[in-house]
C-alpha cells in the first residue's frame, strides 16, 4: 500500500516510549515490548495457541497527552489474521482511541480497523474534519488477538508520554471473559472499563482456555505488588476443580503478599440458561464450591478475602453465545463489579 503523502509532515512517536498501561514485571525482558508475559514467564508445555493466548496485549494501552489537530497510527501485527466466529476484526486486530479533558471522564474518541493486514496504518479519529486541537489526555488500546510488533502514533503537533501515577495498579486474573471475547472493541472488556470508571491501572491476565490456578502463575502473580487481587476464573473450572486448585492458589498469594486483599468472583449466569438445563444448573454447583473453599480458608486463617456476587453479571440480552458479554454485558459487569471494588479501595 502506497503512503500517503501528507505522512512526510507527521512527527512519528514510538509508543513503547509513551506510558505502557496494563504490563506487570515491568523490569523483565520481553520478546515485544507489549507483550503481557516477560520471557521467563513463558510456560513451555502449553499448545503454540495457548502460548501465544498468553502474550496478546489484551487490556495494554498507551498513554500521551497533546493537542492534536489528527492521530494517526502504523501498526504492524504478528502471525497470521484470527479466525473467530464471535469478535470482529477490529477487536482481534485493531486500536481504539480514547480521550479525557481536565475534570473529564474518558471518552471514546475513535477507532482504527487492521487494513492490509498485517501492516496497518491509518487514522486512528474518526471524521473528516480532524480534532478539534483542544490539550487532552490520549490512551490508545491495543488488539485483543494479536500481538504488536509496532506501533507508532503520528501527529503534526508535538505529543508527550503522560507521567504516572505512582499508584500500586490492580492485578484481575481469569478467563478468556476477562481476556476480552466477545467485545466488539479493544477498549471494550469489562476489566478495561473497569480501569477507566475507577481512573486506576488494571493489569489484565485473563487468558482464554486457561485460569486453572496454575501454581506456576500463582507465584508469577505473587512476585506484583498491587492494590488488589481479583480471581475470576471459576467459569473455567468444575466445582470439583475449584474445590481442588483455587485454596492453593489462593494460600500462594496470601503467604506472599499477607496485607493484598483478594477479590473472588462467583460465576456468571447464562443469559439463556432459562430455557436450558445444563447452563441453569452448573452456576449454584460452582458458586456453592467456591463458599466451600472461602469457608475453609477462613477457618485456616486467611483474610483479607472478599467475595464479589450478583444473581446475573450480564443481563438477559447481554452476552454473544450465553456465556461471553458482548459491549452491554461488558458494560453490564463493570458497573456491578464497580461498587464491590471501591468498598475494598476505601
Amino acid at each position: 500500500m502506497s503512503t500517503p503523502p501528507f505522512y512526510d509532515e507527521l512527527t512519528w512517536n514510538n509508543a513503547a516510549d509513551f506510558t505502557i498501561r496494563g504490563l506487570a514485571w515491568t523490569d523483565d525482558e520481553r520478546e515485544l515490548p507489549f507483550d503481557r508475559l516477560p520471557s521467563r514467564h513463558l510456560v513451555p508445555e502449553l499448545s503454540d495457541n495457548l502460548r501465544a493466548d498468553t502474550l496478546k496485549p489484551r487490556g495494554v494501552s498507551v498513554s500521551f497527552r497533546g493537542a492534536p489537530s489528527d492521530l494517526y497510527a502504523r501498526f504492524s501485527l504478528a502471525g497470521p489474521q484470527p479466525e473467530t466466529h464471535f469478535m470482529s476484526q477490529l477487536g482481534t486486530g485493531g486500536l481504539d482511541l480514547y480521550c479525557r479533558g481536565a475534570g473529564e471522564e474518558w471518552t471514546f474518541a475513535g477507532s482504527r480497523w487492521p487494513y492490509n493486514w498485517p501492516n496497518c496504518d491509518g487514522q486512528l479519529n474518526n471524521g473528516a474534519k480532524g480534532l478539534d486541537g483542544v490539550e487532552r489526555d490520549w490512551r490508545v488500546y491495543l488488539p485483543l488477538g494479536c500481538r504488536v510488533t509496532k506501533l507508532e502514533i503520528g501527529a503534526r503537533e508535538p505529543l508527550v508520554a503522560t507521567a504516572p501515577t505512582g499508584e500500586k495498579p490492580i492485578i484481575y486474573y481469569g478467563t478468556s471473559i476477562v481476556a476480552g471475547a466477545s467485545v466488539s472493541r479493544p477498549g471494550m472488556p469489562h476489566v478495561s472499563q473497569l480501569d477507566r470508571m475507577l481512573d486506576r491501572e488494571i493489569i489484565n491476565l485473563g487468558f482464554p482456555g486457561m485460569a486453572y490456578c496454575e501454581p506456576e502463575m500463582a507465584s508469577a502473580i505473587a512476585e506484583c505488588d498491587p492494590i488488589l487481587f481479583v480471581v475470576d476464573c471459576i467459569p473455567n473450572n468444575s466445582p470439583a476443580e475449584i474445590l481442588e486448585r483455587v485454596p492453593g492458589f489462593i494460600r500462594t498469594l496470601h503467604s506472599v503478599r499477607p496485607n493484598t486483599p483478594i477479590l473472588l468472583v462467583q460465576d456468571r449466569n447464562f443469559d439463556n440458561g432459562i430455557c436450558s438445563p445444563e447452563y441453569r444448573e452448573g452456576r449454584p454447583l460452582k458458586n456453592k464450591a467456591l463458599d466451600e473453599v472461602l469457608a475453609g480458608l477462613h477457618r485456616e486463617g486467611v483474610t483479607n478475602l472478599h467475595l464479589a456476587r450478583h444473581p446475573n453479571w450480564y443481563g438477559n440480552d447481554g452476552s454473544v453465545d450465553g456465556s461471553h458479554p458482548n459491549d452491554l454485558g461488558a458494560y453490564r459487569m463493570a458497573t456491578r463489579l464497580l461498587p464491590t471494588i471501591q468498598s475494598i479501595l476505601e
